[in-house]
């Protein structure tokens, strides 16, 4: 998205498919915290989602990250106006998604203790990241 927002003017992006993005950051280290509370004390058997707590769409996420990147100095050729919401049936892909990929964590969540950080503050943890190796400040 970074590198899109820097050579197009103009984007069409789903904006009908609905989840929560979660970094591979966040993936480990709940992971992590799992595998080592299991070494005192098991788990009920059961399906535990691991996801970040809110929703949005691919749209969402990308006019987050867009401005985002304004506010952080990034050079940018797209206006966050200039992002156009598309219906999936606009935008056919090889593999069909789901409209809805929102998962509760609610099981996780109290299985570790824990209270699972929403997707706006892990994905601003990750464009900090990222903007930071490409010379911008966060």
């Amino acid at each position: 998205m970074l590198r899109l927002s820097r050579e197009c003017d103009e984007l069409v992006i789903v904006s009908d498919q609905i989840g929560a993005p979660i970094p591979a950051q966040l993936i480990a280290d709940i992971t992590a915290l799992a595998v080592s509370r299991l070494a005192h004390q098991p788990l009920k058997a059961g399906v535990y989602h691991l996801a970040s707590r809110g929703e949005t769409s691919w749209h969402g996420v990308a006019q987050t990250i867009f401005q985002r990147a304004a506010e952080s100095g990034e050079p940018l050729a797209i206006q966050v106006d200039n992002i156009k919401g598309i219906p999936t049936a606009e935008y056919p892909t090889p593999a069909q998604r789901p409209l809805n990929s929102r998962l509760t964590v609610s099981h996780l969540e109290a299985a570790l203790n824990i209270y699972m950080p929403d997707w706006q503050s892990q994905l601003k943890l990750t464009l900090d990241e990222l903007l930071s190796l490409n010379g911008t400040s966060g």
